[in-house]
């Protein structure tokens, strides 16, 4: 692996430098051992014709609108979507501006099969500072730009396009989620002109936005072509649940280098600083048990139900930076090496009562009060080596690559105390209305009351993946086949320095995938492919397991809380999956619709489950505030079902997007919370349907004028898995969503006002991640470009 690993470094650096006999013998070597692999280059004059500089990148038409044809989230290379043995959705960019989105967790409304998890950028759930979603029912933290990030959060002004893979992908990227990846690509560099656009906006809810995006191709002798991109986004608005106020600052670039004719170095750069001020009281469905579940009716003017109090001076603050880089070099005879990084920092500041609760109408709670720090780096490097040629007519893409990452997050949090540094407990009175008002801004306690040292820990993980694949394309490009092997393994410690242990789990796995298309049936308008796959996943998860038996049994409060604080860090298993899918996609080229649909069958094995250890815990004890949150790992976890994806421009003025998801999802087994067996899947609602229709008037009066129609639907799921909480739903929803956007201007410059509404009809729901809806919200933006 080192050689290898050598000579594509040395190959991209200095290709001119290589002994290139003993170079090509070498890999010829490396890829020909097999007689499947034992392919012959094209010839040159025929790799023009389907060889792009870079065959990782998804060359986009401008014309693509919400029909994207090709994607590389299944293969890393980019392929044409019908002959991709995998089911794939794609959010383009254009789809993006007309929905109009401002949040990553957006995106799930957009894409069938993803539901929101977990989700600092909307909810800022304290401990939880990761970017998380459900991909078929598993949690899924998304990738940037083909890395994966520990789930470092992202902004939206950067996005340019959205790839979901659905299944188990270890064998493309590393350790992964069982259901699927998420794929979140930057912004790139044009070449084909300068632009610029400038862009403002208000709304309800104290709304208020500026951006900005320019960039273009530079030309130059000595720089060879290089082309550039910078942009920003200011953003701020309101919301009664979960957080008061969000300010949102973020700046990006890209540049795209193309040093020579055959070597390219790609780099892109993101900042984002949040500022958020939670909503000091956030409402949550009753908890009751099975069918017997109360289900109180929402009251916006009133907290008459169960409730979380963060208290009257509660400020969050995160600031994140990532950057990537590829290096890729064609090496000629069919070879194409690349070799990329990523590093992203993320910092947290926060402060805020910590597990305040009340019941019904109460008018007080205490809870201890909370200063956390945190401070997480992730950096990761991967290097792949593409070969690109013929075996019988048959066309071979054979790929092998590395890849190794290291995340390490420090966590340090102290709470309010008293002189022996025993944990004390401020009383509150709570306010029914769950806005912050003037005047609420007391002086937080004096750092010399944090003298209960709360948290100190590290957490460390790192990976690493050896892959191997193959993408065969028949004579007549009716078929393709994929297959892969993969060897991956990693090691996650815990480092309590309370405690003074370290505990350190070491976890590999061999992980399989095997796929196939087959066009069936193709006409001058109508074609019909059918494809079935089955892969395996890993995935070295972190976090303190605890058995929850544990923490019964004790007579009062103060001996549990020892004992909690008492509690040495254990590392957890990894997860593993499989699963596989059978499907068919249709093309009507005249029409220009693409539709897919699946049938899916997917497992996991050792799931993490969060566990909240409550001072209820204690017989007699009403008090439902939280000592700790926990994990542990155990059970099987089974989802089935169909998902339908599909894309329709019948004219140039109008399209279509439509998704759906159909699926059962259960708890196998689950040792540790047999109570949990035969339940449905947290979070996950096992019904989405999503749809968006736009139409463009270009002639008449109302030329440049566009009106946008879309809603998604989910059913009511569980939100929480945790025991006590396991039978706690959300509400069935649908969030309709509204555009209007007038488009005007001369020669090259250009101007445009629209109208994005949410929640158009004003409904009101518990959401999947257990958040309740915001009322209607509307957002105008202006935009003028050149």
């Amino acid at each position: 692996m080192h050689l290898l690993e050598l000579s594509c470094v040395r190959a991209a650096l200095c290709p001119k430098s290589l002994n290139r006999g003993i170079l090509w013998r070498s890999l010829r070597v490396l890829f020909c051992g097999a007689p499947l692999l034992a392919v012959s280059a094209l010839p040159a004059q025929d790799r023009d014709e389907i060889y792009d500089m870079d065959p990782f990148v998804v060359a986009i038409s401008p014309d693509e609108g919400y029909r994207p044809l090709f994607s590389n989230s299944a293969t890393l290379v980019s392929v044409e979507r019908d002959r991709i043995p995998f089911l794939t959705s794609v959010v383009t960019e254009a789809l993006l501006r007309d929905v109009g989105v401002d949040n990553v967790a957006d995106l799930s409304g957009l894409l069938p099969g993803v539901s929101m998890d977990t989700n600092p950028a909307i909810a800022d759930e304290q401990g939880q500072p990761r970017l998380e979603f459900r991909v078929r029912g598993f949690q899924a933290r998304p990738l940037y730009n083909g890395f994966q990030t520990g789930g470092r959060m992202a902004g939206t002004d950067h996005i340019g396009r959205v790839e979901v893979s659905k299944g188990p992908n270890s064998v493309i990227y590393g350790q992964s989620s069982g259901g699927g990846i998420i794929n979140i690509i930057p912004k790139a560099p044009s070449f084909a002109g300068s632009h610029a656009t400038l862009e403002g906006g208000v709304g309800n809810r104290s709304y208020r936005r500026a951006a900005f995006d320019v960039g273009g191709p530079l030309e130059g002798d000595t720089l060879g072509s290089l082309g550039v991109r910078l942009g920003g986004g200011w953003t701020e608005f309101e919301r009664e649940q979960v957080f008061f106020e969000n300010r949102t600052a973020s700046l990006y670039s890209a540049v795209t280098w193309m040093i020579l004719e055959n070597l390219k170095f790609d780099v892109t750069a993101e900042y984002l600083n949040q500022h958020i001020v939670p909503s000091r009281t956030a409402a949550f469905v009753s908890v009751g048990s099975g069918p017997d579940r109360v289900t109180d009716p929402f009251n916006r003017d009133r907290n008459d139900r169960n409730f979380s109090y963060t208290g009257p001076y509660t400020l969050n603050k995160f600031e994140t930076a990532i950057t990537t880089a590829y290096l890729t070099a064609n090496l000629g005879h069919g070879f194409t090496a690349r070799l990329g990084g990523i590093y992203s920092r993320q910092t947290e500041d926060s402060m805020r009562y910590v597990g305040a609760y009340g019941l019904g109408t109460a008018e007080t709670a205490s809870s201890p009060f909370e200063k956390r720090d945190a401070n997480d780096r992730f950096r990761g490097y991967k290097i792949d080596l593409l070969h690109q040629g013929e075996l019988g007519g048959w066309s071979v893409d054979s790929l092998v690559g590395y890849e190794r990452y290291h995340a390490r997050d420090n966590l340090f949090a102290i709470r309010t105390g008293d002189a022996a540094g025993n944990q004390v407990s401020l009383p509150v009175t709570i306010p029914f209305n769950r806005r912050t008002v003037v005047g609420d801004w007391p002086v937080p306690p004096p750092l010399s009351q944090f003298t209960n040292l709360r948290i100190d820990d590290t957490i460390r993980t790192q990976t690493e993946n050896l892959r191997f694949t193959q993408i065969l394309t028949t004579p007549d490009e009716r078929g393709t086949a994929l297959w892969g092997i993969a060897r991956g393994k990693g090691d996650s410690s815990i480092r309590n320095r309370l405690a003074g242990v370290t505990n350190t789990l070491e976890g590999s796995a061999t992980t399989y995938t095997l796929g196939a298309s087959y066009r069936v049936f193709e006409s001058e308008e109508f074609a019909t492919t059918l494809f079935a796959n089955y892969s395996t996943s890993f995935l070295i998860q972190e976090g303190n397991q605890q058995n929850p038996a544990d923490f019964l049994g004790f007579t009062n409060v103060e001996d549990l809380r020892n004992f909690v604080n008492s509690r040495s860090p254990n590392p957890i298993e990894p997860e593993e999956g499989k699963g596989f899918e059978i499907g068919a996609r249709f093309n009507m080229s005249e029409q220009n619709l693409v539709a897919s649909v699946a049938y899916f069958d997917q497992t996991r094995d050792n799931i993490r489950r969060s566990f909240f250890v409550r001072e209820s815990l204690v017989p007699g004890v009403d008090s439902e505030a939280v000592l700790a949150t926990y994990f542990l790992a155990s059970g099987k976890e089974q989802i089935r079902g169909v998902e339908l994806d599909l894309a329709w421009s019948p004219t140039p003025n109008l399209s279509f997007i439509l998704g759906a998801s159909i699926a059962d999802g259960k708890v196998k087994s689950n040792i540790n919370e047999p109570g949990e067996e035969g339940l449905d899947l947290p979070r996950f609602p096992e019904r989405q349907f999503s749809g968006w229709v736009k139409y463009t008037f270009d002639v008449g009066t109302v030329a440049g004028l566009t009106l946008g129609l879309g809603a998604n639907y989910a059913n009511a799921t569980r939100m929480l898995p945790a025991f006590n909480d396991r039978f706690r739903l959300s509400d069935s929803y649908t969030d309709v969503q509204a555009l209007a956007r007038y488009e005007f201007g001369t020669g090259a410059l250009r101007q445009s006002i629209s109208l994005n509404v949410r929640n158009l009809f004003d409904s009101e729901w518990t959401n999947e991640a257990n958040w309740l809806s915001e009322g209607r919200s509307w957002r105008i933006r202006y935009a003028l470009s050149w």
